[in-house]
């Protein structure tokens, strides 16, 4: 949950504070970020999964998410600018949806509530740590090197997903071979 807080709502506005943007037009970062974001959580099933993968999509999403936070601040245009904001909400789009879909991939039904319950749980901590650590960041560190924290979190972040997904892809034969073993043992009574 930091990069979208540093990229939609914290440094991105100082950014384009500091190239002229006048402070009531900043609404309009964050319009495109979010906009970018909902059109790829809706593509991501139909297009995004079909074409590449559940995995795929979540290590596309976070290294572009990644290197879009790197470039941010060596941009020298307010469009070059919007096109990086889209860019970095739809690249979020794309791994909160993965997540989203993570957590009901390969789970038993009955699991799957308590499954969501546990994700939320952390992505409420996200949602409290993430600009907490986003203030330290941006007292640390000058407005070019925030971005670059930033970014390298959110390539970082491939990293855990990439395993994440490893052990959901992983879940599922485990349950089919004890359900197996299961059916075996009550045809042989």
């Amino acid at each position: 949950m930091m990069v979208p807080f540093a990229t939609r709502d914290t440094l991105t506005p100082l950014l384009a504070e500091s190239m002229g943007m006048a402070p009531a037009s900043l609404a309009t970062l964050s319009g495109i970020h979010l906009f970018f974001y909902a059109l790829a959580t809706a593509l991501c099933a139909p297009v995004f999964y079909r074409y590449l993968g559940l995995g795929k999509s979540a290590v596309i999403g976070g290294v572009l998410q990644g290197l879009a936070a790197i470039a941010m601040p060596w941009v020298d245009s307010l469009w070059a600018l919007f096109a990086l904001q889209a860019l970095t909400g739809a690249s979020f789009g794309v791994i909160s949806t993965v997540l989203n879909s993570l957590i009901v991939t390969r789970t038993p039904a009955w699991q799957q509530s308590t499954r969501v319950g546990l994700y939320q749980s952390i992505y409420s901590a996200g949602i409290f740590f993430g600009p907490v650590l986003m203030g330290y960041i941006k007292y640390y560190f000058a407005l070019q090197q925030g971005f670059v924290v930033i970014g390298v979190i959110a390539l970082a972040s491939v990293l855990l997903i990439r395993s994440v997904i490893h052990l959901v892809e992983c879940r599922r034969p485990a349950q089919q071979l004890a359900e197996e073993a299961a059916a075996r043992i009550r045809t042989t009574r």
